[in-house]
């Protein structure tokens, strides 16, 4: 929708009226508290801006956006941010235009007033009380089996035998009928040779062949692709969270819940073997930025273990469009964007003693925190809908 659109331009009256209002009840609060409460001015004025604040909030969410969101504390953290900023515009802006330009003071704060009432609003409207959300894809595919276990793999000679072997063992003790779709993604050790030969011991193991390296994120989308279970699981080759931690997710899919995920950051989580600081450090950063940009109610997007409803799983994966290490969020990001439900469970954690860790700390973490923007920007100007209808 246009910046200049009808629907925008009546919200800006809308807003412009809530501000008229709270500088109206900023300067009485101020006037009230001076001259009856004999409060110091200072002291005055930061308490008369607090409740102006709060009615510039409580307004323009329930009359301006008509904004349903819950989270209403994040909102209000959001929304004073936004009149901090405003704050330091107005004050920069007018200096700039009295001393930098010599414009009458007048003019001068006219054309602050204006741009940062278009900053307030702007960040409002697109930041503090957007409403991403987005139509499910129709899916007419049906599943035909109980369980689809969805297992990436890169260099993973040492440990995908055992992962392999634990996972048939645990779902031939569940259901009758399940398959384990691992994706060798361009590995440049035995995996491939490794994986041929477990089919041949598994019947219920397919095996998706990455001619080249091209992501987690690639790998698991094409495992969906394939998948034909009622319950949809994808985890790391290395188990590090073992196959047994679904026992944890099947009442709360079969409660209805879309989307289970294990968490590492819950309280009752078990890490038993802890990953190296840096990795830690890198990870708590990160996980930081994406709950203030994008899931602010998920402790922990990264963990390699999740479990899907078939209908949420194909309609998620087919609006997929990161193919690296940002996919988790990516998916998290639409699940919530498309009213599917999710929980996090606490699971068990191990890091492999094997594996030798092919995360390079600088390199991932820059191209993880592109990828928070990108998915970000998509959801702002609508790219997942337009996705979708060209799919």
């Amino acid at each position: 929708m246009g910046i200049l659109s009808r629907n925008t331009l009546i919200l800006a009256i809308k807003y412009a009226l809530v501000g008229a209002s709270s500088a109206v009840i900023d300067i009485g609060v101020l006037a009230l508290l001076v001259e009856y409460g004999h409060v110091h001015l200072l002291v005055a004025a930061v308490l008369s801006f607090c409740v102006a604040l709060g009615n510039g909030f409580f307004w323009n969410k329930r009359w301006t956006f008509q904004n349903a969101n819950r989270r209403v504390a994040r909102q209000y953290i959001k929304f004073t941010l936004t009149a901090l900023v405003g704050l330091f515009l107005n004050l920069l802006l007018l200096s700039v235009f009295v001393y930098g330009f010599g414009l009458w003071y007048v003019t001068a704060k006219i054309f602050t007033t204006v741009i940062v009432f278009f900053w307030n609003f702007t960040v409002n409207k697109w930041w503090t009380f957007r409403a991403y959300t987005l139509p499910r894809p129709v899916i007419t595919e049906r599943p035909s089996c109980d369980i689809s276990l969805i297992i990436p793999a890169l260099n993973e000679e040492d440990d995908i035998v055992d992962c392999i072997d634990s996972a048939a063992a645990y779902l031939a003790s569940r259901c009758t009928q399940w398959e384990i779709i691992c994706i060798d993604d361009g590995s440049a050790d035995d995996t491939g040779r490794i994986l041929e030969h477990e089919a041949q011991r598994h019947p219920q193991l397919r095996i998706i062949t990455h001619p080249a390296n091209r992501g987690k994120g690639a790998s698991v989308r094409d495992g969906v692709r394939l998948a034909h279970g009622a319950i949809i699981l994808f985890m790391d080759a290395d188990c590090s969270t073992p196959i047994g931690e679904l026992d944890a997710c099947m009442p709360l899919l079969e409660q209805g819940v879309d989307i289970v995920i294990g968490s590492r950051y819950l309280e009752a989580s078990t890490i038993s073997r802890k990953q190296p600081w840096y990795r830690i450090v890198l990870g708590r950063v990160g996980n930081l930025f994406i709950q203030t940009l994008l899931l602010d109610s998920i402790k922990d997007t990264q963990c390699g273990f999740k479990a899907f409803t078939f209908f949420a799983a194909k309609s998620l994966f087919s609006c997929q469009t990161i193919d690296g290490w940002g996919f988790d969020m990516e998916i998290l990001a639409l699940a919530q964007h498309m009213g599917y439900r999710i929980r996090e469970v606490p699971v068990r954690w191990h890091e492999s003693e094997k594996r030798t860790s092919r995360f390079r700390p600088i390199k991932d973490a820059h191209r993880t925190f592109h990828e928070l923007l990108r998915i970000k920007w998509n959801l702002i100007t609508g790219a997942y809908s337009l996705t979708k209808q060209k799919k």
